[in-house]
């Protein structure tokens, strides 16, 4: 007589398809390395304290509250030190919108390196500072060619490719090799040093059209956030 051998449940394969959402939602989670875990916010036209996006200005990116933080990326060559997380519980960041990990509704997680901004309502500030290797810049203002035979309304106005440098962030962070989890500050980058870099605030700055670049509310006016790489020429 033969013997009946039940049935084994089926294995699920790579290619299987994953499980409902509802099933392997998280339903409390803390980020682990350098990673924040953040509560999207909607982006209004001006966002009251905090950081505001232009429609043409806001499909690539996102806003968040940071619900908590990683201990920071282990540095290599000293494992008993990590990189510094600079936005802080309660702190509202901007940050590359296909940077976000989603894990629930509105909420996810995003690394330190994607963080464009923070605004540190954490301690009671209001105006957005630029993380990373991002630099803030209050544009020239538009300048209308005398004699010209075309009067360009303002929202279509040529916008002037120099501004001001304000304020910039630590510096990128070093994602391979010994120095990994370390910051390469705007002053190396520029070729200043870090001893040289502040002493270029204040002063005009130069880019082309080919950038990346960023709109940003301050005490009501607009500022510019350009990666500082693709600055090419400053005063002074």
């Amino acid at each position: 007589m033969d013997r009946v051998v039940p049935a084994k449940p089926p294995s699920r394969s790579p290619l299987s398809p994953p499980l409902a959402p509802e099933r392997r939602q998280a339903s409390d989670y803390r980020p682990l390395g350098q990673m924040y875990r953040v509560q999207v916010t909607e982006t209004d036209e001006k966002s009251p304290g905090g950081i505001w996006l232009p429609d043409n200005y806001q499909s690539p990116w996102n806003e968040g509250l940071v619900l908590a933080a990683g201990p920071g990326r282990q540095v290599p060559a000293s494992p008993s030190e990590r990189s510094v997380m600079w936005a802080d519980v309660g702190d509202k960041v901007l940050f590359l919108k296909h940077g976000l990990r989603h894990v629930r509704d509105r909420e996810g997680l995003v690394k330190d390196e994607d963080v464009v901004a923070v605004v540190r309502l954490s301690r009671g500030e209001s105006e957005p500072e630029p993380l990373n290797d991002w630099c803030m810049v209050e544009q020239d203002p538009d300048v209308e060619m005398a004699g010209a035979l075309i009067v360009h309304a303002e929202e279509w106005r040529p916008k002037p490719m120099s501004g001001t440098l304000v304020d910039f962030g630590p510096g990128e962070v070093r994602a391979k090799g010994p120095l990994a989890g370390t910051r390469r500050s705007c002053g190396a980058i520029w070729g200043l040093g870090d001893d040289g870099a502040d002493d270029v605030k204040g002063k005009r700055c130069y880019w082309d059209s080919r950038c990346e670049v960023l709109a940003v509310g301050r005490s009501h006016l607009e500022f510019l956030l350009i990666k500082a790489g693709d600055l090419y020429a400053i005063e002074g």
